[in-house]
């Protein structure tokens, strides 16, 4: 059985849930907060444009439409759009044929399930018919048990980094 999810991860902070207890705010260490994370269902989404849209096109709709959607599903915990990388890292191009891989994580599968069955998960699921190709969609549900996210650097320490999707 898996253990109860009391926190959550956005980005790189940690968020106590609602209900969670009175001492779910006070912040206690990586491990002790990773270890509360280590029970919650995700699911993968794989997908490439459809015929006709172009890679800027794409992009542009993912990041200013289909974002905002996303995150409007009832009990969504975390929501990563994640651009492939093809070529120049590795010798190979394991999925050439797709752009992006979408992340949506849920406190369980039933929530998962309930979110994209609701009229936020059907206004979703038209707008990705819009740009995405259903056909060759690849969904891989999972159950995250061990996860380690570094501390987020300060602002003011970050690199710069190319804004690839406008």
């Amino acid at each position: 059985m898996l253990a109860p999810v009391t926190h959550f991860f956005i980005g790189y902070r940690f968020v106590p849930m609602a209900g969670s207890g009175p001492d779910s705010r006070k912040q206690t260490s990586l491990t002790h907060q990773h270890e509360r994370i280590a029970s919650v269902f995700k699911i993968v989404f794989l997908t490439k444009r459809k015929a006709g849209v172009t890679e800027s096109e794409y992009f542009r709709h993912y990041a200013d439409i289909h974002f905002p959607l996303a995150i409007a599903l009832p009990g969504l915990v975390a929501y990563r759009q994640q651009p492939i990388v093809h070529g120049g890292w590795n010798e190979t191009d394991s999925f050439p044929e797709y752009d992006a891989l979408s992340e949506y994580t849920f406190e369980s599968q039933q929530t998962a399930e309930l979110a994209f069955n609701s009229s936020q998960g059907k206004a979703l699921n038209e707008d990705t018919g819009a740009f995405i190709d259903w056909d060759t969609v690849l969904s891989i549900p999972v159950t995250v048990h061990k996860s380690y996210a570094a501390p987020e650097p300060r602002i003011d320490e970050a690199p710069d980094v190319p804004d690839v999707l406008h």
